[in-house]
């Protein structure tokens, strides 16, 4: 992402991404690299998510995080509190 895209926009995506930076190669070889191995040999029919945290939020969108999942509503069962940094 950061090849393809200008400072301005790269910034956007990794505020909209939880853990706030781009993942590297090794993190993605790591991953594979369990389930290859013999201690992801019990591993099967699931999916694996490498994306610093990307998949839980709204797909598809680039709102920062954590307001996008810390809206202004107020937060159920906790009287008098609201869902705010």
């Amino acid at each position: 992402m950061a090849r393809l895209a200008n400072s301005e926009q790269t910034e956007v995506v990794k505020r909209a991404t939880p853990l706030q930076r781009f993942g590297e190669a090794y993190e993605i070889a790591d991953a594979t690299i369990y389930l290859l191995a013999e201690t992801g040999s019990f591993v099967n029919g699931a999916v694996l998510v490498v994306d610093g945290g990307s998949w839980h939020k709204a797909g598809g969108t680039y709102e920062p995080y954590p307001e996008i999942v810390l809206g202004d509503e107020v937060v159920q069962g906790v009287k008098g509190m609201k869902s705010k940094l």
